[in-house]
């Protein structure tokens, strides 16, 4: 289905760029967002890792204007591959789960509770998702 993963809720399609259309218009807040797409699928690697020299690091974006730092996902396992090689990482593997298991799964660890996500770094299709909004109703 590529980029622009479609998912069926209540026999109507939903797709990532209709939903970020309307959040860029303001019809929907990212709360809505995030659980109307938390069944989309996204690729992420894990945030610690070591460069081509070995030397530990962690993969995250933080925010000039502020103290939160970001979890990067992609859209497509491509986009998550490019982004990794081209930071520099070696060897790291990419996990592929929905939007909102990975929020729960960030949620499961003190330091990660922490983190917003941002998804599609540098794309047409880039969302923050700030630490305090996560899905609801994810088992």
């Amino acid at each position: 289905m590529g980029i622009f993963t479609k998912l069926k809720k209540k026999n109507e399609e939903v797709s990532w760029k209709e939903q970020k259309d309307k959040l860029e218009r303001g019809e929907i807040d990212i709360q809505t967002f995030v659980d109307t797409l938390k069944n989309t699928k996204v690729f992420y690697s894990t945030p610690a890792g070591n460069d081509k020299s070995g030397n530990p690091q962690l993969y995250l974006l933080s925010d000039n204007n502020s103290d939160v730092s970001f979890f990067p996902a992609f859209l497509s396992s491509e986009h998550c591959t490019n982004w990794y090689n081209s930071v520099g990482r070696n060897g790291f593997l990419i996990l592929d789960g929905d939007l909102g298991s990975m929020l729960k799964t960030l949620d499961s660890n003190e330091m990660l509770s922490k983190l917003g996500v941002l998804i599609e770094l540098n794309t047409e299709e880039q969302v923050i998702i700030p630490p305090n909004v996560r899905a609801f109703n994810i088992k």
